[in-house]
């Protein structure tokens, strides 16, 4: 990935697409837009942030296509995939389609412990009677934890997510509330580092890290969130320890390992990925999530990062 301020070799109008919603909530929270913008402006590229269910916009007419805002997808999910099917192969799609539906189902977690990542603990559920055996077993370290935290496989945004006490019947109801409506649950113990000081979000551009940054803790126990009825996210940068920095590699290089084994992804690595890791009791980070296809990269909090993705972006629409 060439160095901010280096020079490419660029032809006249090229022309770049970002993938967002027509949902005008989502234009107020995407603190990376106007960033974004300036970055492309410097380096002369066209930027467009295109509504994935716009009617009539000509994706084939892009040198570049990436996935970065769609977040009402979880409430229209059949609709979404639809468009991703109507939108591969037309489009220079990045991440590419083959990420997307991978990355969607929070399962891919099983596939990538089977690599060797270390995986918070996680125990997944299609009925009642499976998500009840997952609130009572899961654990954290081989210690039965007091907290859990249960979600649908398929969400962003924290949506139907709570964290309860192991006892607390809101745990089960929202376990049923969740499959009930045909969804797949998945329960992991509270990790108790989260509570206190949040996760690490690693951001890495062509698999190489961009910069890092906590996200203060979000959920509140008994089901709610800590800001109340409003999803807020605390951001602050950080420097990341080395071994963490690694943890974020290894995840990136493991699930490309996965994705050109299933035919997912051509080659690695990925235009960007973000890893968020958190602190086990042990001390050691481990996997919370793997975020490869429309997450937050705030940009806003590292003065380099603006252009170092739009440089990206520009290598991959010329190449």
């Amino acid at each position: 990935m060439p160095e901010v301020g280096e020079e490419l070799d660029r032809p006249a109008g090229v022309r770049v697409a970002f993938v967002t919603a027509s949902d005008p909530r989502v234009v107020a929270e995407d603190t990376d837009r106007r960033l974004h913008d300036r970055a492309f402006a410097e380096l002369g590229v066209a930027l467009d942030h295109v509504g994935w269910d716009e009617p009539g916009a000509d994706w084939a007419g892009y040198d570049l296509v990436v996935i970065r805002s769609p977040w009402d997808y979880p409430e229209r999910l059949p609709d979404f995939l639809a468009w991703l099917d109507g939108v591969d192969g037309r489009a220079p799609l990045h991440n590419p389609a083959g990420v997307v539906r991978w990355n969607l189902d929070k399962r891919y977690l099983v596939a990538l412990a089977g690599l060797g990542v270390p995986v918070v603990p996680t125990a997944f559920a299609t009925s009642a009677a499976e998500a009840t055996a997952a609130i009572e077993r899961v654990d954290l370290d081989g210690d039965r934890a007091g907290e859990v935290v249960v979600k649908p496989t398929v969400s962003a945004g924290s949506r139907d997510t709570g964290r309860f006490a192991r006892s607390d019947p809101a745990a089960l109801a929202l376990a049923d509330r969740i499959v009930g409506g045909g969804r797949a649950v998945m329960v992991q113990p509270a990790v108790p580092s989260v509570a206190e000081r949040g996760e690490v979000a690693h951001v890495l551009v062509d698999g190489e890290l961009s910069h890092a940054y906590r996200k203060g803790p979000l959920l509140a126990t008994g089901g709610g969130l800590l800001s109340g009825d409003e999803y807020v996210e605390v951001r602050e940068p950080v420097v990341a320890p080395a071994a963490w920095v690694d943890l974020a590699r290894q995840v990136h290089d493991a699930a490309c390992e996965l994705l050109v084994a299933a035919g997912a992804l051509d080659l690695g690595p990925l235009l960007y990925a973000r890893i968020d890791l958190v602190e086990l009791p042990s001390g050691e980070p481990a996997l919370l999530e793997a975020e490869l296809f429309e997450p937050m990269l705030s940009v806003d909090l590292e003065p380099g990062a603006p252009a170092r993705f739009a440089h990206a972006c520009l290598e991959r629409a010329t190449r």
